[in-house]
């Protein structure tokens, strides 16, 4: 549905919105129904429905799906859990959603299915799993799922819930005052612009150690490393830097990123957090308080209330920030027309063509503020509204080998950055937002979901509703246009049942 809330613990998969989180994960496994038993088999129909309605003119999409499940403990300290099936779709799986939202559905790659003659419908399979071994404390997953880090519901600048499933393998340790996790994932590449079927060997490894000095006190520190073409063991080696510093064994052909993350507990059940993740910046000129040069960031803050009483579950307000070309990586290749190549692109951070961090696009920031409701005890619903920037910072500059504005234009001319000190074809370098027109969305509605128990199984039901007005829409090249603004409303329904 439209808005999708994760947890920020590890919790597991569950129907169509799996996920597991390395930040502050408290078990080994998935939350399963019945853990405690050796073997458990259930299978769930569902059926979904979305359609929109706008100023461009209107559209729908519908889906049926069988999914059954296999999970149990095999024994107290090995767990398991894997979703299987089939659905049934008639058109894309991302279509009919609001702008900068993904969908939720992990489906085969198949470039040659089509439609059943007669009925309009194309078959996918979708497969979901995971294993966990070991202990409360210490323990090992692996599995096909989407993954999640960060305290922040929705998105992440990080791994984001939203972002396409892979195959992962990660390590958790829980000791007292800290905490580490190792998380390695097998991707799946596509060529510098984002074309072409998913392509094998990319890979993406994380370390992340978080400390608690005070109860009330988080502190983190953490680093991945997106590579490809090879699988190089020197990542795997745990430690705070590592993987940048082991770059040098090889020659620093790959793309690293450094990252940071704060929580404070205040009184009345309120929390404060932060991260800031970093891409490449020039340490020089911050340090002399010159802001226009070369910072490739993404930063996201916000503060939550959760006083868990009355209908009022939890309400939250967010704020997330890309500069221009974070992210954005193309292969190092010899050549001025980057573009041009189809081969696999093992730097740039995406999973089957899109950002495994936020829905966004470079150079975009994001405002959002959301309120879970429970007016009943089997019903949640979530009030949300976001306004949205975007701006095209190649717009202008001449020779950007993709000026697209999105994740696949790294801001090179050739194999000149634009976006960095000494490039004169301009003398802004930073370019965060400053274009004369800026694409801006406005978007409110709600997601609603009940839960009901039946004689054969639970009953899940959904609605959503999004109203988003959209602003100086980009055109085809990724130039916002002044003034070609558009009303659109978005609805989505869905149920399915555990039998």
């Amino acid at each position: 549905m439209g808005d999708y809330q994760p947890s920020t613990l590890h919790r597991g998969l569950s129907p169509r919105t799996g996920g597991a989180s390395h930040k502050l994960p408290t078990s080994p496994a998935p939350s399963f129904h019945h853990v405690d038993k050796f073997f458990e088999f259930t299978v769930t129909p569902s059926a979904e429905a979305r359609a929109s309605l706008g100023s461009g003119g209107s559209s729908s999409y519908s889906e049926l799906g069988v999914m059954g499940t296999f999970e149990g403990s095999l024994t107290p300290w090995v767990t398991y859990s894997t979703e299987f099936g089939e659905r049934a779709k008639s058109g894309p799986s991302g279509s009919d959603l609001p702008l900068y939202q993904r969908s939720l559905n992990d489906v085969l790659f198949d470039p040659g299915a089509q439609p059943l003659p007669g009925v309009g419908l194309t078959l996918e399979l979708s497969l979901e799993s995971q294993t966990a071994f070991g202990s409360a404390s210490t323990y090992f997953q692996t599995g096909m799922m989407r993954d999640s880090f960060g305290p922040f519901f929705g998105d992440s600048i990080v791994l984001s819930p939203t972002a396409p499933q892979a195959a992962n393998f990660s390590f958790t340790w829980q000791q007292g005052l800290l905490t580490y996790t190792m998380l390695l994932m097998a991707l799946s590449a596509t060529s510098n612009t984002g074309g072409g079927s998913p392509m094998p060997s990319k890979f993406l490894a994380l370390h992340d150690l978080e400390i608690y000095p005070t109860p009330w006190l988080e502190i983190g520190g953490f680093e991945t490393t997106v590579w490809g073409g090879r699988f190089d063991p020197l990542y795997l080696m745990p430690g705070p830097t590592l993987d940048f510093y082991s770059q040098g064994f090889v020659g620093f052909p790959d793309n690293s990123f450094i990252g940071l993350s704060a929580g404070v507990k205040l009184p009345a059940s309120i929390r404060a957090n932060a991260m800031l993740y970093i891409d490449d910046l020039n340490p020089d000129d911050l340090f002399k308080l010159d802001f226009n040069t070369k910072l490739l960031v993404s930063g996201q803050a916000g503060v939550s209330w959760t006083p868990n009483y009355g209908v009022l579950k939890r309400l939250s307000l967010n704020y997330t920030l890309i500069t221009p070309y974070t992210y954005s990586h193309q292969n190092q290749v010899p050549t001025a027309d980057l573009p041009t190549d189809t081969g696999p692109n093992y730097e740039n951070y995406t999973n089957e063509g899109q950002n495994m961090g936020p829905s966004l696009d470079p150079n975009s920031d994001r405002i959002e503020i959301k309120a879970l409701l429970r007016p009943l005890s089997a019903t949640d619903v979530t009030l949300f509204a976001r306004f949205i920037r975007h701006g095209n910072a190649s717009e202008g500059i001449a020779g950007i080998n993709n000026p697209t504005g999105t994740i696949f234009d790294d801001g090179f001319a050739g194999t000149a950055m634009t976006f960095a000190p000494g490039y004169s074809g301009t003398s802004q370098y930073l370019r965060f937002l400053d274009q004369p027109v800026l694409e801006k969305v406005i978007q409110a509605g709600f997601d609603g979901k009940v839960y009901l128990d039946t004689a054969i199984g639970r009953l899940d039901l959904e609605l959503g509703y999004t109203f988003e007005y959209l602003m100086n829409a980009v055109d085809a090249n990724g130039d916002p246009q002044a003034g070609v603004n558009t009303t659109n409303s978005y609805l989505s329904v869905g149920a399915s049942i555990r039998l």
